[in-house]
């Protein structure tokens, strides 16, 4: 996920693990609240970010349309 700059990915890396938010974020959905994933793609990769959770969640997620003229 590109949301993640690198100072707040280097900030993120250099604070100590009991400092650390989680990769977890809550997602309200109908169906109650869960626990999704969001891994950002090493800087300069090129690669995209990972975002997991259930089925219905990335079933939800994909639904949505990039913005005109992104290249995804």
């Amino acid at each position: 996920m590109t949301a993640y700059g690198p100072l707040v990915r280097q900030m993120w890396e250099e604070a100590p693990e009991e400092y650390r938010l989680s990769s977890r974020l809550p997602w309200i959905g109908e169906d109650g609240i869960e626990a999704v994933g969001v891994e950002p793609a090493p800087p300069g990769s090129g690669l995209p970010g990972v975002i997991t959770g259930s089925a219905r969640f990335v079933e939800l997620l994909s639904a949505f349309r990039p913005p005109d003229g992104h290249p995804g």
